[in-house]
């Protein structure tokens, strides 16, 4: 069921469902369809949208602009729920009760009876295994053959489930829960602070708070971004996210990027020889490194984006884009959430690097560079980057 406030990914398209306005777009957000949508219950998926209006039942294509199916229910059918898959049409109703629209039919085909209290939530696993919220209980249950495969109880409020035909996952008490109903199989797979969303493809992320994290099945986690969200989707390396009716998009590098043993490095600095003197240091004392160089602000975030590149020595005095505003522009594009910034200064521009500590700069080398003191502190930083890695 369509939440205002939330989006969703429909066959390509990226939807927004906003105060009773669905907007659609493509995945470069340009504006597809806006649509003016009323209604006590709205849903979506490839390309169609279901509308409930009092008993009136509307299933359209709104791409195409036809309309598929519209039906009147009966009186006393109380409908709280919806979901919609490519040819059938689900009501969760007060009963308890399933009813089973077909949109080859265009009719309501037939009642599943899967509780004894009213149906919150349902979510397709797949073309005929769904997920059942009632009541804090989850009902896996197959609409094809009418049989409960599986049920989980908690007790406390369940929210987002997610998930395929062998596992789903959902928030209950700030944890993502993990449950394979084929197995029977229970775990947490993560403890949150104050999780606002998850969201599943072939991986499964999570927004804590502002924070976006990929999790496997082994309760690791990595930091992929760093957003203030309603609610976000990812597809194609790309985190779509909401604030209110605006959508956002923005490219995370990390999705692309294979776990290996190799720290890269990129110094900036528009002194040749400091570079120099920087790289050479790094390259004789350690190994499995690999060091690049930028001479300015400018050229450094061309290298950021080319590269992966984990730890960033920053010079703070540069020509056309000086190191404040490459931190600042880091902290805008919010695709770079494990880069660690140390800024290169001289001893009087440290109360300088210090305040931008709070713009996430991780620390600061003095100039003139010791070798012993360049040494130590690079050596802290890639124990840092190779823990954070699991490496």
């Amino acid at each position: 069921m369509l939440k205002s406030g939330t989006l969703y990914k429909d066959d390509g398209c990226i939807i927004n469902f906003f105060q009773d306005r669905l907007q659609v777009y493509d995945v470069n957000l340009k504006k597809i369809i806006k649509l003016n949508v009323f209604a006590d219950l709205v849903v979506s998926a490839f390309n169609k949208i279901a509308v409930l209006n009092g008993n009136y039942l509307e299933i359209k294509n709104f791409i195409k602009k036809e309309l598929i199916v519209k039906i009147e229910l009966d009186i006393s059918e109380k409908i709280n729920s919806m979901a919609l898959a490519e040819t059938i049409l689900l009501l969760g109703r007060d009963d308890g009760v399933i009813s089973i629209i077909s949109m080859l039919s265009k009719k309501k085909d037939m009642q599943f009876k899967i509780s004894n209290n009213a149906i919150d939530f349902i979510f397709f696993n797949s073309e005929s295994i769904v997920s059942v919220l009632s009541n804090n209980e989850i009902f896996i249950s197959n609409i094809v053959d009418r049989t409960i495969i599986s049920k989980i109880s908690e007790t406390s409020i369940i929210s987002h489930i997610v998930g395929n035909d062998e596992k789903i996952m959902y928030i209950v008490d700030n944890k993502v829960v993990i449950y394979y109903f084929k197995q029977n199989k229970r775990d947490i797979l993560y403890t949150g602070v104050n999780i606002q969303n998850i969201f599943y493809n072939t991986n499964l992320f999570v927004l804590d708070k502002k924070k976006l994290l990929l999790i496997n099945n082994k309760h690791k986690f990595t930091k992929i971004a760093k957003i203030k969200a309603d609610s976000f989707i990812v597809q194609e390396n790309k985190i779509f996210y909401t604030k209110e009716d605006k959508i956002y998009k923005t490219e995370n590098l990390y999705l692309k990027r294979e776990t290996d043993n190799i720290v890269r490095i990129l110094t900036v600095d528009d002194s040749d020889t400091m570079r120099m003197i920087l790289k050479d240091t790094i390259l004789n004392n350690f190994k499995n490194v690999e060091v690049y160089e930028a001479k300015d602000g400018h050229n450094a975030m061309k290298m950021l984006k080319q590269h992966n590149i984990d730890v960033m020595l920053l010079d703070w005095n540069m020509p056309i884009m000086d190191g404040e505003e490459v931190v600042n522009m880091i902290n805008e594009l919010n695709i770079y959430p494990d880069l660690k910034i140390i800024m290169a200064t001289t001893e009087d521009s440290t109360d300088n690097v210090r305040k931008m500590v709070n713009k996430g700069v991780n620390g600061y080398l003095i100039k003139p560079f010791s070798e012993p003191g360049t040494v130590s502190f690079t050596k802290r930083i890639i124990d840092i980057v190779l823990k954070e890695r699991n490496v």
